[in-house]
Parts: C-alpha cells; sequence; structure tokens
C-alpha cells in the first residue's frame, strides 16, 4: 500500500484501487512507471518514486526501510510458495497483484484424504446410476429434510466431490 502511495501520479484525479479477493489482492496506481524505467528495472532495487519529498516523509516515519527494496521483498515473501506476486504495467497504470497465501481452492483436489461420511457415500453412489442429483432427491435418499440436505450437498461440494452442473440446482460428480 506504501508503494502506491509513493509511487502514484498524483497528476490524475482517480484513487487508488485495492481489490480484495478471497484469493488475491489487487493494487492499483495511476501513473505507470517513471520516465526511463521499465518493468524489468523493478526488481533491480532501483527506485525513483513519483513523489520524492513523499518518500522522504515515509522514510523519516521510518515505514519504508529504504528506497527501491519494497518490491524485493514482496517477492521475497513468496519465495518458498507456489503462486508469485503478478505486476503489470501500463502507461497509465500499475497493478500489483498479491495472491493469498493461505487460500485454498474448494474445488482444487487438496493431498489430504476425505473421509466420506455415510450420506455422502449414499449421494456417490446414487450418482454412479444416474446424471445427476438435486437437493430434493438428497432428501428423500437419506430421508433427510430440505436444510440437512443442502448442508450434506454443501459438504461434497467444498470437499470437491461434486459440482454444480447448472442453475435448475442439480449437482453431477466432480471430475
Amino acid at each position: 500500500m506504501l508503494n502506491a502511495l509513493i509511487h502514484r501520479d498524483y497528476a490524475l484525479s482517480g484513487s487508488i484501487i485495492v481489490n480484495i479477493y478471497d484469493d488475491r489482492m489487487e493494487f492499483v496506481s495511476l501513473g505507470g512507471l517513471v520516465a526511463g524505467l521499465h518493468r524489468e528495472d523493478l526488481f533491480l532495487s532501483i527506485s525513483q518514486p513519483c513523489n520524492e519529498k513523499l518518500a522522504n516523509i515515509f522514510y523519516q516515519l521510518k515505514h519504508i526501510e529504504a528506497y527501491g527494496t519494497g518490491l524485493k521483498r514482496i517477492m521475497q515473501y513468496y519465495e518458498e510458495l507456489d503462486v508469485k506476486p503478478e505486476i503489470a504495467v501500463t502507461a497509465g497504470a500499475f497493478v500489483l497483484t498479491l495472491p493469498n497465501m493461505n487460500y485454498i481452492n474448494p474445488l482444487e483436489p487438496t493431498n489430504k484424504p476425505v473421509k466420506l461420511k455415510l450420506q455422502h457415500r449414499k449421494v456417490l453412489d446414487y450418482l454412479q446410476t444416474h446424471e445427476f442429483i438435486t437437493n430434493e432427491i438428497v432428501q428423500e435418499l437419506l430421508a433427510v429434510k430440505q436444510t440437512r440436505a443442502y448442508a450434506v450437498i454443501r459438504e461434497m461440494v467444498e470437499d470437491g466431490l461434486i459440482v454444480k452442473h447448472d442453475l435448475n440446482g442439480e449437482y453431477i460428480l466432480s471430475s
């Protein structure tokens, strides 16, 4: 966030935009790179702040360690991870996307074994001989009420066992 404040072009009237998603955060700063710098230069600890006085104030307040170390330190946080930050630069904008280091995609298979509950097994057995299943079918199959059927379906989706098939409330086996 400090990088976005220090390197933003305040001659432009728009705001810094911070988009927060489950799997990432995006920082959009107006102004692109300072003339003469290229995207590749960002990782060489070169710093040419758009606002030198503002950078100096943050430095004196000890909010930044030194000029030109921000992106390098951000990248170091992700060294041991599969996900990496992404940088997009245009003439008018700079976008830094930081993946959520703790995000687990519920639709991606995990390496942890899933212990099937009896109700889940019944739903999976049903899907072996039928193309899809609905909340109503789960209610009848398991002899449960609508709320419990919904909970079973939600658990199975979260475990990656089934996926929503269409807008009619149909679920199919996860591939």
